[in-house]
């Protein structure tokens, strides 16, 4: 997916990784990550057009932060919110 930047709001492709305890994302398949998101302090996995004005956006949301990224394509997006959801529900429920 490509994602916002969180200081300069640019845009830049990462490759993201959904575990059962996080979503991490990294600049190339291969190195270390730049961050991980735990999945159980996530509050908010939902489409993000009209905050972004980006076709196939969404908002995965945070007590401290929001992140912004889009898909290549509607399905992708779709995919990505139905998985991310369900693993936030169960994340949840093991706390």
């Amino acid at each position: 997916m490509t994602k916002q930047g969180g200081g300069y709001k640019t845009w830049k492709l990462r490759w993201f990784v959904l575990t059962p305890v996080s979503l991490a994302y990294y600049k190339d398949r291969d190195d270390d990550p730049i961050d991980r998101i735990i999945l159980s302090t996530i509050d908010k996995v939902e489409d993000a057009f009209i905050k972004t004005n980006i076709h196939n956006s969404l908002a995965v949301g945070t007590p401290s932060r929001t992140y912004y990224m889009f898909t290549e394509s509607p399905q992708d997006r779709d995919d990505w919110l139905i998985e991310l959801r369900k693993y936030v529900r169960l994340a949840k429920a093991r706390f």
